[in-house]
């Protein structure tokens, strides 16, 4: 004894467009990942010491006089003098101004690029730690400022062309150099890239799933075949009008 299914041109077709939904929404993830923050200033973000304030078990790791430059311009005319933080949780430097409360801070995941560079005479002799910095930036002056916010909020962020912006980080102590920089890539260490490793997750996974679907549609369809009997009445009538069962 068996039962008899019929299959009509529109159970097709809607088959047919949940695949291509399904399809449409994987590849939707990547168009619309949160874009990184950059390096922003943070109101009141410093304690009664005019230190930085730290979050909930967040945990300072290293803190040093340094000055600041955003961009190429010539450090002797634009460099911001302040304190450099590197802490567990991100990247922060609190200018030397009286009158403000703010710091400058970004997080390990918009930290696309930390090196120690000694090839520019304009940051002295002992060089300086050169960082990209994913989102653009703020800073004190507008001049050098690269900010991410004057992109287009509708546009999805495309990980390929990110706003970047290019900070140098020159320590009083030339001799800090090295441990700033160790400093940094703890950090990074501490801190990896959710989205990054969601989305290369992801990617794995659809590889398999595009494999075990085309396997399981195969069988399905195998299954189908074997169960599928149409009657010489309907078949007749397919014949005769093949328009007939499309709707």
């Amino acid at each position: 004894m068996y039962h008899r299914i019929v299959a009509t041109a529109r159970d097709v077709r809607v088959a047919a467009s949940v695949d291509v939904v399904d399809a449409a929404h994987r590849d939707s993830r990547d168009m619309f990942r949160a874009p990184p923050e950059g390096l922003r200033a943070r109101a009141n973000a410093l304690d009664d010491r005019r230190a930085l304030r730290l979050h909930d078990d967040e945990r300072c790791v290293l803190s040093c006089d340094a000055a600041m430059t955003i961009g190429d311009d010539d450090p002797a005319s634009s460099a911001i003098p302040g304190e450099l933080y590197i802490t567990d949780a991100r990247v922060a430097f609190v200018p030397r101004d009286p009158t403000s409360t703010s710091a400058y801070a970004c997080e390990y995941r918009c930290l696309a690029l930390h090196a120690i560079s000694r090839e520019d005479d304009r940051y002295g002799s002992g060089g300086c730690v050169y960082c990209q910095i994913d989102g653009g930036a703020d800073a004190p002056s507008a001049s050098t400022t690269t900010n991410a916010d004057d992109a287009n909020d509708d546009e999805p962020y495309d990980e390929d062309d990110p706003v970047t912006a290019h900070v140098r980080f020159v320590p009083k102590d030339a001799t800090t150099l090295e441990e700033i920089y160790r400093a940094m890539s703890e950090g990074s260490l501490l801190n990896p890239d959710p989205d990054a490793e969601r989305f290369d997750d992801d990617d794995d996974d659809e590889f398999l799933e595009d494999d075990d679907e085309a396997h399981a549609r195969e069988a399905a369809l195998e299954r189908l075949d074997k169960l599928l009997v149409v009657d010489d009445e309907v078949e007749a009538l397919m014949k005769r009008d093949p328009g007939r069962f499309e709707d």
